[in-house]
Order: structure tokens, then sequence, then C-alpha cells
């Protein structure tokens, strides 16, 4: 997996290892799994608890790059383990990485669910009625000899079913 994701999104996982403070650490990545999960609106505050360790872009990155791994490898159906592996890959310490990716394994479902039920669906169309009229004469533009044809879609909207 880790060779589909971008080298700036790998680059981001680095700055983990800088985070010295374990809280910070763990605020971050709670805080990643709350905003795709949509229990939150932003990731503001854990960008602005770990800007003091490791600076203002560096937090940003590393929240963009957690947001784009958790993503991807729940997409994926990634295990815990390969999700530990980018991020040993990357230079975080394996104790970290086997928090990380535990948290990940905990939260994969859920984020399963809720790519399942986001994006742009369109409706089935179920049924189709139309007719030809021929225009002999507009009042609008004078004599036309023009075939008009009028279309009816009838169309259900598409429904996920499931249990939460």
């Amino acid at each position: 997996m880790a060779e589909l994701m971008a080298a700036s999104t790998l680059d981001g996982l680095k700055y983990i290892a800088e985070l010295d403070d374990e809280a910070v650490c763990d605020t971050m990545v709670s805080t990643v799994f709350e905003v795709l999960l949509r229990k939150a609106e932003a990731g503001q505050p854990a960008v602005d608890a770990a800007s003091p360790a490791i600076g203002a872009a560096a937090a940003k990155q590393l929240y963009a790059s957690l947001c784009a791994l958790f993503l991807e490898a729940s997409k994926a159906d990634e295990s815990a383990e390969n999700v530990a592996t980018i991020l040993e890959e990357n230079g975080v310490a394996t104790a970290r990485a086997a928090k990380i990716s535990a948290s990940f394994n905990v939260n994969k479902e859920q984020i399963r669910w809720t790519l399942r039920c986001t994006g742009i669906s369109r409706a089935n169309v179920v049924g189709c009625s139309w007719r030809l009229d021929y225009h002999v004469r507009s009042s609008a533009t004078g004599v036309e000899h023009v075939p008009v044809y009028f279309v009816s879609l009838k169309t259900k909207e598409k429904r996920f079913v499931g249990v939460r």
C-alpha cells in the first residue's frame, strides 16, 4: 500500500518520531480519528498542540499524512500490521507504531462505514416515458418544422440500508 501513497504523505509520517511527548502524539491520533468519523469538525487543536514540538508546518503535514494513511488503509481494508509496517518504515518507533496501529484497528470498521456512506450517488432510473411532438409553427419564430422530444425519467434514490 505504501507504494500507492504520495511521497509527501509518507514524508509527513516521519514527524511522529519527532514528537517527544506521548500525550501530544495520542491527542493527534485520536483527533484524526474523531475528524474521520465526523465526531469533530477540525483537527486544529491537535495541530496547535504539536506545533511547539515540531513546528506549525510539520504539525499540519503530520495531521494530513495521518488522515491520508488511515483513509487509504481503511479503503484498501489493510490490517493493523500493515499500518504498523508503514509507520516503522518511515521512522516511527516500534512501540509507538504498534499503539497507533492498534488505534487504527479499533476504528477501521467505523471508517469503512463512513466511507460507504460518503460520496456522490446518483439516483437509479426506474422508468422512462417519452413523446414526440412536431412543431409546425411557433409563435416566437414563425414557421418551424422541428421535431421535439419530451423525455421523462422516473428515478429512485439510492439508499444504503444497514446496521450501524
